[in-house]
């Protein structure tokens, strides 16, 4: 299958790239206006907008960090949080609270003209950590903190066939793929 894939960000595009190796992924780095809203309504508008103007089949996504510590922030402002505050100092404040614990997800869109966005979701459990491991996922990234439950390995600390094989990224994306084989 050949498919653009929205992202500026090259080692989210080279996790792709492992998880949907049968398929002929074409990066299209465009820049695309980001909502206030929630996760959902975030990638939907990014799919639309990116269909808009690409005018193929596509698929977008978004990322999010919830922490217990922080009532479920920072969500899919996760960037915002890690630009201000960077992986340590969002460690420090979670662990400061009391309550390290976290979840992240992945929120992948298909559109494709004329139809709505399918959305799919991954999701992983985890733990913050004081940072350890240095592979990261563009600028801003949160790997070396997150530790997932039941490992060993931050997701910093993990090679990128590592981190393919069992992010939430993965679970997303496995889901979309089901969907378009079923449907061919």
């Amino acid at each position: 299958m050949n498919i653009a894939y929205l992202t500026g960000n090259t080692q989210k595009f080279e996790e792709a790239e492992h998880i949907l190796s049968s398929w002929h992924l074409e990066r299209a780095a465009v820049d695309l206006e980001e909502i206030q809203g929630d996760a959902d309504a975030i990638v939907c508008h990014k799919a639309s907008e990116a269909l808009r103007l690409l005018d193929k089949p596509l698929i977008v996504e978004d990322v999010s960090m919830s922490c217990s510590a922080l009532g479920g922030l920072p969500g899919p402002y996760i960037k915002d949080f890690l630009r201000k505050l960077g992986d340590v100092g969002l460690y420090r404040v979670a662990h400061a609270c009391g309550d390290t614990k976290a979840q992240v997800s992945c929120l992948a869109a298909y559109i494709e003209p004329g139809c709505e966005p399918k959305l799919f979701e991954g999701k992983l459990e985890g733990t913050l950590v004081e940072p350890r491991g240095d592979m990261r996922h563009g600028t801003y990234s949160w790997n070396c903190i997150f530790l997932p439950d039941g490992m060993d390995k931050t997701m910093g600390e993990m090679t990128m066939a590592e981190h393919a094989a069992v992010s939430m990224r993965k679970m997303a994306l496995e889901k979309l793929k089901k969907y378009l084989e079923e449907r061919a």
